[in-house]
Formats: C-alpha cells, sequence, structure tokens
C-alpha cells in the first residue's frame, strides 16, 4: 500500500476488499470442499480400488 507505482483507486479496491474478506467464511467453505471430496472418494473407491491393484500388479512384473 506504500508504494508510490500501485494507484490509488487501486488501493482503494485492495482496502475495500481487505475489508469484505472473513477468514471464518473461508474456513467453512474449505472444510465444505474437503468434505465433499471425501464423500465422492468413498462413493467411487469401489471403482478406483480395482485400478489400484490393477497398477499394483502391473508395476511388479
Amino acid at each position: 500500500m506504500a508504494s508510490p507505482l500501485v494507484s490509488d483507486a487501486v488501493k482503494v479496491r485492495l482496502k475495500e476488499e481487505f475489508a469484505r474478506l472473513d477468514p471464518v467464511a473461508l474456513l467453512c467453505d474449505i472444510r465444505l470442499a474437503q468434505q465433499m471430496l471425501s464423500d465422492a472418494t468413498t462413493r467411487y473407491s469401489h471403482r478406483t480400488c480395482g485400478l489400484a491393484k490393477a497398477w499394483k500388479t502391473a508395476k511388479r512384473a
């Protein structure tokens, strides 16, 4: 913010954006995304399990 290379208009927009940041909401969004990934992994694990076994078998050969 102290840089003379950044215009005053950009500095104002950055300050406004910073004021809207909510770390608690961000953490909530991250945890939701993690849960969705976990759910998807569990739901499709039966499909990927066979691929993992095939890969391990092929790797040993």
